[in-house]
């Protein structure tokens, strides 16, 4: 039976069965964990937000962005951990992506697996846009928030931007760090929680936020019949104010023939 959550969008029951400006919780299913972590009370954190003890026991579960966003902000003040987006993001371990990061796994090589995660984004969060830029030898990805003022909007680029690079790490390999990392807030007191994330320091007020691919590498154990899903598909990047884009980008490295 699925729970109501602020904003009356009723949760998924099924994978890809998510309602407009509401996106999986699979990604940040740990959040709770992470306000104990930091000597926080989940259950009242969770109860202060309106949000059901339960909801977070599906991964398949949606969230409202706002419901997200508020929920975020409340876990800033309430463990006094600027950053907590970040720490969120970079938490999301194994796959947070589901029957999606499955197929990805599957794919040939890394451009054809972040082809399939562009096409296919909206089966995860229908809150924002996806961005994809090939580009000779370097290429972006990015995520660009619908509502881009809302609450706790900074938290959840910040977390974007950390799952978006654990990903291209599961993809590339656990050593690959991105040519630059963009990021729409504005630079932190503290900047070493980012340089521990990225493996660089990011550029804040940034009109791009994301992290990067290499396009053409292989990944281990995929099949060469796969390389023929690529997939490519308009981004909408350009309709979009740039202060709500995050992104992450890198040069390509081509596999050896």
């Amino acid at each position: 039976m699925s729970e109501n959550v602020p904003g009356d969008s009723p949760a998924a029951s099924a994978f890809g069965d998510v309602q407009a400006e509401c996106l999986r919780v699979q990604p940040v299913i740990h959040v709770a964990r992470t306000i104990g972590e930091l000597g926080g009370d989940p259950q009242r954190v969770l109860a202060e937000a309106g949000i059901p003890a339960g909801l977070f026991a599906n991964p398949d579960n949606s969230i409202p962005l706002q419901a997200l966003g508020d929920l975020l902000e409340r876990c800033v003040a309430v463990t006094r951990c600027q950053h907590f987006g970040l720490r969120v993001g970079a938490g999301a371990g194994g796959n947070p992506h589901g029957l999606l990061g499955d197929v990805m796994e599957r794919c040939a090589d890394v451009g054809t697996a972040i082809a399939h995660f562009h096409q296919y984004f909206h089966l995860l969060d229908r809150s924002a846009l996806l961005t994809r830029t090939v580009g000779g030898a370097s290429a972006s990805i990015g995520y660009a928030l619908t509502e881009s003022t809302g609450p706790g909007a900074d938290q959840i680029s910040d977390a974007a931007a950390a799952i978006g690079m654990g990903l291209l790490r599961r993809l590339c390999g656990a050593q690959w760090k991105p040519q630059a990392v963009l990021l729409p807030r504005q630079r932190p007191r503290d900047v070493r929680p980012y340089e521990e994330v990225f493996a660089c320091t990011p550029q804040f007020a940034a009109e791009r936020v994301a992290p990067g691919e290499r396009t053409n590498s292989s990944l281990p154990g995929a099949v060469d019949r796969n390389r023929g899903w690529r997939r490519n598909a308009s981004s909408h990047a350009g309709i979009l104010p740039a202060r709500t884009r995050t992104t992450l980008m890198s040069r390509s490295e081509r596999s050896s023939p």
